[in-house]
Formats: structure tokens, sequence, C-alpha cells
């Protein structure tokens, strides 16, 4: 459902609405459609209102040659004494390779890294910018240095700049192919109760609901399950039915060996994700899955600095959690998990998806291959308990061999087949910082 008093932006537009502020009213009284692109300018970049002013102004540059100081004055409507005060914020622009500063004149010019405008012609963010300097620029002719740009260089893509290509971590919701997903009876009303909640329609009201009592708007869930019973799948399932795109979080990659970088790595994940939110017409789903690898307990009374730094990388997720407006699911394959209470409380959905059981299993082996009759796939639902993982393995055996041989294997080599799945089936005990449990053997 587009939410039609949200302007719909791009970086480049929202910078171009403050350029084309003709009255200058930034710093006075900004029209409500300045302040909108502000807003959406500072949760995309981070960036404070000084910073957004600066960029915008030296984008204003009409000579492709650099902007001085007092053309931002002029730009802002803002006094040199303003500037001044503003220093702080172009310095830090300078130093992440926005902002290039010239020294070949009289008085020293600013322009925007010609990489920087690359970008944001594609509504990206840059990071990791390398800094350009006067001798970078000097090498090439003046009309075609990397660094120097005017306006009417970005313009064009003031409406229709979109971001180009796809983000292996971003799914959207039409890319997501339709499966047809088997659950048991007891797990069922849990999940139709979620899928509830974040149809559209549904999910707006909740939040403003929940808005209106005080309370946190964004939905967290825990999904647990042995391997191969089809977290991820729902997980995605849902979101194809809902009209949600996916922000899968890789969580194994959240932590470093460097100090820090945990931290660092949190902080940009849930801002990435913030910004997909505002961008969005319907609020897409954070994926942690595999959570187990940093949704784990604080340690009381660390000792040493890995200690210290597990418990301020888990103090902020849990701060995260607190202001998220979105929805964020997290997966586990461990059933009983030891988790820190706080980082409990924030789960406002706990879903347990049990092994299928042999009504369950039976509709598995119909679905995925219906090819194979009755008499064949009733005693294999009822005398293997494998999971819908498994039971695919199988499948994709059995089809290889069709494809091969040009007919499907007997009875007994689909016993071979699951004997061999159930191999895999060990009863082990999976140690992870933070958790202490394990997936009990299927019985």
């Amino acid at each position: 459902m587009t939410n039609s008093s949200k302007p719909q932006f791009t970086l480049i537009s929202a910078f171009c609405e403050i350029i084309e502020d003709r009255d200058m009213t930034l710093f006075k009284e900004p029209a409500a459609i300045v302040n909108q692109a502000v807003a959406y300018l500072t949760a995309r970049t981070s960036f404070t209102i000084n910073q957004c002013a600066l960029v915008a102004a030296i984008l204003a540059d009409t000579s492709g040659l650099g902007v001085e100081k007092g053309e931002i004055c002029h730009h802002l409507g803002i006094s040199n004494l303003r500037f001044i005060s503003m220093s702080d914020d172009l310095e830090s622009l300078i130093d992440m390779g926005w902002v290039t500063e010239h020294y070949s004149h009289p008085l020293s010019t600013y322009s925007i890294n010609k990489s920087v405008v690359n970008a944001l012609q594609h509504n990206i963010v840059p990071v990791n910018i390398e800094k350009e300097t006067d001798d970078d620029s000097d090498s090439q002719n003046e009309d075609t240095s990397p660094n120097r740009f005017s306006l009417s260089d970005v313009l064009d893509h003031k409406e229709d700049a979109g971001l180009q290509g796809k983000d292996p971590e971003f799914i959207k919701s039409y890319d997501i192919q339709e499966r047809e997903l088997f659950y048991n009876k007891q797990d069922e009303e849990q999940i139709r109760q979620l899928t509830r909640v974040l149809r559209p329609d549904n999910f707006s009201a909740v939040q403003q609901r929940l808005g209106q009592k005080g309370m946190r708007k964004g939905i967290c869930c825990l999904l647990c399950g042995a391997p191969g019973v089809g977290k991820t799948e729902f997980v995605y399932q849902i979101c194809r039915q809902t009209g949600r795109s996916i922000y899968n979080v890789d969580a194994s990659k959240i932590r470093s060996r460097w100090i820090g970088e945990q931290e660092k790595n949190v902080r940009n994940i849930f801002r990435n994700y913030r910004m997909m939110c505002y961008d969005a017409d319907n609020i897409p789903v954070m994926l942690f899955n595999e959570a187990d690898a940093v949704f784990g307990k604080r340690i009381d009374n660390p000792d040493g600095l890995g200690e210290k730094e597990e418990n301020t990388m888990l103090n902020m997720i849990l701060e995260e959690m607190e202001k998220l407006d979105g929805v964020m699911i997290a997966t586990s394959n461990l059933l009983n998990i030891t988790m820190d209470p706080a980082m409990e409380r924030r789960f406002l959905f706990k879903v347990n998806l049990s092994a299928p059981d042999a009504d369950t299993r039976l509709k598995i082996w119909h679905y995925m291959c219906p090819e194979l009759p009755e008499h064949i796939i009733r005693p294999l639902a009822d005398k293997y308990q494998l999971s819908g993982g498994q039971i695919e393995n199988v499948i994709r055996r059995t089809i290889i061999d069709y494809a091969i041989r040009g007919a499907y294997p007997d009875l007994d080599t689909l016993y071979s087949y699951c004997d061999h799945e159930k191999i895999l089936i060990k009863k082990t005990i999976k140690t992870v910082h933070g958790f202490s449990a394990a997936c009990p053997p299927t019985k």
C-alpha cells in the first residue's frame, strides 16, 4: 500500500530540492518539501543537516570549477559567521571523500568527488570513497576533470535515478518463487497469525495502534526448528504473500577479530535497513539467518577485551531492536536457546516449527514428486522421520535416476536413499557462544 503522504525522493532529487529552494529558507523557516528532503537525506546518509546543505550548495556549482566559500554562503543564505560554525561538518565531508578542496585559486574552492556523483546518480550512498587531491585533477584537462562538474551533469537524473542491478542481500518479493509448504497442525495457527500481522493493511493498523499506546512499533520474530523443517523458506513465502522484500543478513559476517568492527557492522546493517524502510512502500523484512552466531547472552563481569567486545555488540543489537520500526525475523536451528532475557523480551513472536509428522511427510512426498504412486510413498512417509529438506534430497536423487535411466527407482532403492539421509541424523550437542543446547534427534 503506497503512502501517498510521503514524497518519493531519490538522493539526487532530495539534494536538488535544497538547491532549488530559491528563497533560501533551509536555516530559517523551510518549506515542508525541503524539510522532507532533508529528513530523507539524513536517514539515508546519516549526515547532519549542515552536511546535507553543504553538499547541496556545492552541487549547485554551474561553472564546473568548484565553489568558493562566499558562493556557498549565497546558496544557503547564511552569513560568513554561520559558515565558520559549519567548518567541522565541511572537514568531515572532505575526510569522507565526498568533497575535494582545491588550493589552486586565490580562495579555496570545493567540488564533489566524481565517484560520489556516479553513486548518487544510481541512488546509492557511496562508501569507501578514495579521496582525490589537486594532483589527481591537475593530471587531466580541467574540462574533463573527474573532481569537477556542474549541476547539469546530474539534473537529468533527478526524477528517474534508481538502484541498478541486483543486490544479493536484497530480494524482491516478486523474485521469490512460489512454493507450497506443509506444517504440522499445532504449528499452523502460529504461522497464520504471523502472516495476518504482516499483511500490509493489518501491519499499518497494528503499527498505528501500538504507536498510539506508546509502545514499540517494530515486530521481531524468533523462528526455531531443526534443520530442514523450512524456516528460511517460510520467511520467503510469507514475504512473497505479503509483498515484502527481504534484506538478507549474513549473521556470521558481523563478527570480526578487529576491535570495534563488530559494532560497526551491526550499526551499518540496521542503518541500511532503515534506508530500505524509508524508500519502500511496503516495509521489507530483515532476515537474520542462523542467528545463533550473534544472538547470545551477555557475560556478567566480562574478563578480557573479547568478552567486553561481545557485550558491546549485544548491547548495540538490543538498542537497535528496541527502536526498530520494521520487521525482523531471526532463525535458529537450536530448539532450547539460552538467550539474554532482554533480547528474548524483544521477540514478540516466538515460533517453533516442529519436525513433520507422518501425515505432513506424506503431503510433502506427494507435492514434491506426484509421479510416485501412493503405495510407494506411504511406507516411506510412515517409516522414515525425515525433514522436508531431507525428503527433497531423496526426491532429487530419484529425478537424477529418471534423467539418466528413464525410469524412477524401485522401493528398495528409495529405502536406501532414505537410509542415507538417516545416517546424517545424529545426536549432537551444538555449542555456540551465548547458547547452550541442542537439536535433539528426530524420533
